[in-house]
């Protein structure tokens, strides 16, 4: 078929091969079936054929070549009278250009707008992917864009630095990190009288934080306690309340100067926490540190106020005046920990702080962080499937941390051992 079709469109008189016998009939060597469309051409070695289209465009190019210059200074006059441009017949640059320009220019302020915003169709790079060197200097609105894009499989391990350690030479926070967290919440520290216990000799009470996150290539966070002082309590239990965990502006700001990335205000048990405290605390701090740190806003369980336990912990009010005082993330218990947090009370209350724009993070408060595993993957898949953005575990396992196994098996449950193994093993050098 290919030498059939080379006997159309050749350029010059070749003498054809002998390929056919005088009766008509293909050489022998054909299928017999073959139909017989003509005398087929065989071209000697470095002739080419020339087909009719080619021929064609040649002559057209040869055309083109010939035309005076008037024409072509013609044809760009009549194209500068109907779409004016500044430019001349001597530019490189013509109409066709300039809108090309102009397309590209749009397309990356397009890009630009939908970058800046949360729900644009570009998505930032995400945390699960991102390394401690970026990390280090990470601004708060590129790391609310990189958790928002990881799409759920956040994990906050919270651990206490004012006890020994799990591993007595290691930090807490080290541990947790050692197990797949990916953030790391610090509770009881004091920013009057920083204390981490595990961490190397020499450093300096200011530096501890920098330290920490030098050392796991996390970002570091921190608990304040918005106390209501119609219900502040004498607490001499292991929880009681010091000036420097409190929640003010003037606490916020050492604590972002230590290096704190994000601020929790919360309550630890018995503390006379209320959600009032926590709003009127929000605004103060925001107007102080707002630029600066993630303010997450919302109790784990009762903290010592009856009244606003169970299904009264957070409600749709508190996520509306928590946002409007300037709240990044809301915090409520996962279901399963507090009694009357089903799956479908917590969907309800996440959906409502997604709609205000705020992110939510689903909190193991209640010392289940030292249940079994099958406990803390069944908590963790229904805190999925109630659409958190970042899955909390609390610091009483023992005493200091939940446990190890349990940030694991949580880890794994929400995202599988690829980015589980992957958190572990990314090297803080990177």
């Amino acid at each position: 078929m290919a030498q059939c079709l080379m006997t159309f469109g050749v350029i010059g008189s070749i003498e054809p091969s002998s390929l056919t016998t005088p009766g008509g009939i293909m050489h022998p060597g054909l299928p017999p079936h073959t139909p017989y469309l003509g005398t087929p051409v065989v071209f000697p070695p470095g002739q080419r054929p020339v087909s009719f289209f080619m021929r064609l465009s040649l002559k057209i190019v040869r055309i083109q070549l010939r035309r005076p210059p008037r024409i072509i200074e013609d044809r760009a006059a009549q194209m500068s009278a109907a779409s004016p441009t500044t430019c001349t017949v001597g530019q490189t640059l013509c109409k066709i250009e300039q809108k090309r320009g102009e397309r590209r220019r749009m397309d990356a302020e397009s890009t630009a707008a939908e970058a800046t915003s949360l729900k644009g169709a570009w998505m930032h790079k995400r945390y699960l992917d991102c390394s401690a060197s970026e990390l280090r200097s990470i601004s708060k609105s590129d790391l609310l864009d990189a958790l928002r894009a990881s799409e759920g499989r956040i994990v906050v391990s919270e651990t206490i630095g004012a006890v020994q350690p799990l591993l007595q030479t290691v930090t807490n926070a080290e541990l947790a990190a050692s197990q797949g967290a990916d953030l790391l919440l610090l509770n009881m520290f004091d920013v009057d009288h920083p204390v981490i216990h595990g961490m190397p000799d020499g450093i300096e009470p200011d530096q501890l934080i920098h330290a920490l996150q030098h050392l796991t290539g996390r970002i570091i966070g921190v608990n304040l306690e918005a106390v209501d002082p119609a219900l502040q309590q004498e607490n001499s239990e292991f929880w009681a309340l010091r000036e420097g965990r409190l929640a003010t502006a003037e606490n916020a700001h050492k604590l972002v100067t230590l290096g704190a990335k994000f601020i929790v205000l919360t309550g630890n048990p018995g503390n006379g926490i209320t959600n009032e405290a926590i709003h009127a605390s929000l605004r103060a701090i925001h107007a102080a540190v707002g630029e600066k740190a993630v303010l997450i806003a919302g109790k784990m369980h009762a903290a010592g106020v009856l009244s606003e336990g169970g299904e009264s912990i957070l409600t749709h009010e508190d996520i509306a005046e928590f946002r409007a005082g300037g709240a990044d993330i809301m915090l409520l218990p996962a279901p399963g920990t507090v009694p009357g947090i089903t799956l479908e009370y917590a969907r309800d209350l996440i959906t409502s702080a997604h709609k205000t724009g705020a992110m939510t993070m689903t909190a193991i408060g209640t010392s289940q962080e030292g249940a079994s595993i099958e406990t803390i993957r069944h908590i963790a898949l229904m805190c999925k499937m109630a659409g958190t953005d970042l899955h909390h575990l609390g610091d009483t396992g023992y005493i200091g941390m939940a446990l190890p196994e349990n940030i694991f098996a949580y880890s794994v449950a929400i995202r599988g051992v690829r980015h589980t193994y992957t958190r572990m093993a990314r090297s803080v050098n990177r």
